[in-house]
């Protein structure tokens, strides 16, 4: 049995005739063997009953599994998006028939925080943010082909967003509506247009040699080791930055065992919530010196770096100071060049174990091809070497300093 309750009386908004007194509202109700209460806010009394009507018809409906209300649906597509995110979070939405895009994404976010890590939600809100400025007011079923093309050219042209950042907010537009679509909300999902790719492939990452990151490691000084191991688990371990380091602890750390154990948050939603990584010659004299230099007592192996806001800005810095060429797409073209190298010096089915990602998305997002690939074809070809050294090496153009 659902109760509405006034919790606390607020001034009248407003003096005079016609003026309603507003006050904040709860209700509790039984739901699957427990009495949970939802704060409604500041309404006036007619405007709670009203809520709390519509409430409990969902209610029913979810106990009885029968259809919603006319009433309800439209209740539904004009409620407030906080009231909805409460709501969802019990499962009382239902099904509602032709909801206004602010209230659905709002919805689909607050069932997606259910499983999914905190920089996924945070992705799906500048998406949010992107359609609610587009589409303002608009509902689902309004949107077109058309539309969705033109929201493509507004990431682009009007956000300025760069090509691949475009591709990928647009694909997460096309999830939520995809969401609507298998919610029966609409009937056609209108981001799903044949000629906006929204994959992004890895001919977008540069391979970035061993060398260049040792080069940075030596650079560096002594007081800057954080710093030097941060390198060597982006490179050498293919680390996930900075989700993968946030809670790392010298108890994750096996020595006997030869092993790193990684917390994995973007793919604890699809069952695998860490991942078991080997010690690597190239980090293991790094990650002892670091275990010897913190104070007796300390947690996590990177102590201060799991706090800092941005540490691509500043390791770009450490890249150009070191005088070797900075790689585009910071930390995710050092963990696509450790996995081309773990595929080559092991197996795919090591490779994608130690990654954490499955064979196809190693093979289309992180297998790189390399200069090297195609010299060591032609290395047969020994009469035709005389141009051959004026064709440099993928570490002989790392190493070259940008005043060259």
């Amino acid at each position: 049995m659902a109760s509405l309750q006034k919790i606390e009386a607020k001034r009248k908004p407003t003096s005079g005739k016609g003026a309603t007194a507003k006050y904040l509202w709860r209700m509790q109700f039984d739901l699957d063997g427990k009495r949970p209460t939802l704060r409604l806010g500041l309404m006036s009394e007619k405007s709670a009953k009203e809520v709390a009507g519509h409430i409990d018809h969902l209610l029913e409906s979810r106990k009885h599994n029968t259809g919603t209300s006319e009433g309800t649906k439209a209740w539904l597509c004009s409620a407030e998006p906080a009231l909805l995110k409460k709501l969802h979070a019990f499962g009382l939405c239902g099904i509602v028939e032709n909801p206004s895009i602010a209230n659905f994404v709002a919805s689909f976010i607050a069932a997606k925080k259910l499983n999914s890590a905190e920089r996924t939600i945070v992705a799906f809100k500048r998406v949010e943010q992107h359609l609610n400025d587009y589409f303002p007011s608009k509902r689902l079923s309004d949107i077109t082909p058309a539309d969705a093309k033109a929201f493509w050219s507004y990431l682009r042209n009007d956000l300025g967003l760069a090509d691949n950042t475009a591709k990928r907010r647009f694909g997460r537009a096309r999830e939520i509506f995809n969401d609507a679509l298998e919610s029966e909300a609409i009937s056609k999902n209108p981001f799903k247009v044949k000629s906006l790719s929204v994959s992004v492939g890895s001919a977008v990452k540069q391979y970035v040699p061993r060398e260049s990151v040792q080069a940075v490691i030596e650079w560096l000084p002594a007081d800057k080791l954080e710093w030097k191991l941060l390198f060597a688990f982006g490179r050498f371990i293919g680390c996930r930055m900075p989700s993968e380091i946030v809670n790392l602890t010298w108890d994750d750390i096996d020595w006997v065992a030869n092993t790193i154990r990684l917390e994995s948050p973007k793919t604890a939603s699809k069952g695998k919530p860490e991942r078991l990584v080997p010690i690597f010659p190239e980090v293991a004299k790094l990650l002892l010196s670091q275990s010897e230099t913190v104070p007796t007592g300390t947690v996590y192996v990177f102590p201060t770096l799991r706090l800092h806001a941005n540490t691509s800005t500043t390791a770009v810095k450490f890249v150009k100071a070191a005088g070797v060429i900075v790689w585009d797409k910071f930390w995710n073209a050092l963990r696509a060049s450790c996995e081309t190298d773990l595929m080559d010096k092991y197996d795919l089915r090591r490779a994608c174990a130690w990654i954490g990602n499955s064979p196809r998305i190693a093979m289309k997002h992180y297998a790189l091809l390399r200069k090297s690939d195609y010299l060591d074809v032609g290395i047969e070809n020994k009469g035709l070497t005389s141009t051959k050294s004026d064709v440099k090496s993928d570490e002989e153009q790392a190493r070259i300093g940008e005043n060259e």
